[in-house]
């Protein structure tokens, strides 16, 4: 992962749709002690490139157990499971990758929440659309989309642009509900984990000051 290695030309690029759950190291573990303060869960959603891998890194070192491209319809069993194990910080990576289940994602979303016992937030990575072409193009990877707008766009910069219109189409709900968003058009990948490490960090509690 690029990202991982602090590549700082670029704050994300495109990744591959595989189910990945990290465990944070020893040293993050005090994070995932259920304290008296209520469970955060914190859905990490965006633009495939904006510099969701980068963030779900940052949250596990900060303590957060992170699950990127969960099902839609499991997020509440695996909130349930960290709940019964002590994890009391959690954060879900949600995008494109999840396919048909994104249409429900905001309702299930919006059913997590339990006032006064959890809190649930959504950050939303955005960034232009010059800047994740350049980021497409320098891991010469597809982007996610493009095979959904038919063989004839698959290839070069035009699968990628049309991709990432068609993304912002579907990710837009989230977009609209999330109270961060960051846009990392100008962000190197160190400049990403700095503002993660403000916003989610020991001194704004694990969430957004």
């Amino acid at each position: 992962d690029a990202g991982r290695r602090g590549t700082a030309s670029r704050a994300g690029a495109g990744s591959s749709a595989s189910f990945r759950v990290r465990e944070p190291d020893a040293s993050a573990a005090q994070g995932l002690v259920v304290t008296d303060a209520n469970p955060f869960t914190l859905i990490v959603s965006g633009l495939s490139g904006a510099g969701k891998s980068t963030v779900l890194h940052a949250l596990e070192d900060l303590g957060f157990f992170c699950v990127d491209n969960l099902p839609v319809p499991v997020m509440a069993q695996t909130l349930a499971a960290c709940d019964s194990g002590g994890v009391a910080r959690v954060a879900l990576g949600i995008d494109v990758r999840v396919r048909r289940f994104l249409y429900d994602a905001v309702a299930v979303i919006d059913s997590l929440r339990d006032p006064g016992r959890r809190e649930v937030d959504i950050l939303f990575l955005d960034a232009a659309d010059e800047a994740l072409l350049r980021r497409f193009s320098s891991t010469r990877r597809p982007h996610p989309l493009s095979l959904a707008l038919g063989p004839e766009s698959t290839r070069g910069a035009v699968a990628v642009l049309d991709g990432i219109g068609l993304e912002r189409e579907r990710l837009a709900p989230l977009r609209a509900r999330a109270k961060q968003i960051i846009d990392t058009t100008e962000l190197s990948v160190h400049d990403l984990r700095r503002r993660i490490l403000e916003v989610y960090g020991p001194g704004a509690g694990g969430q957004p000051r």
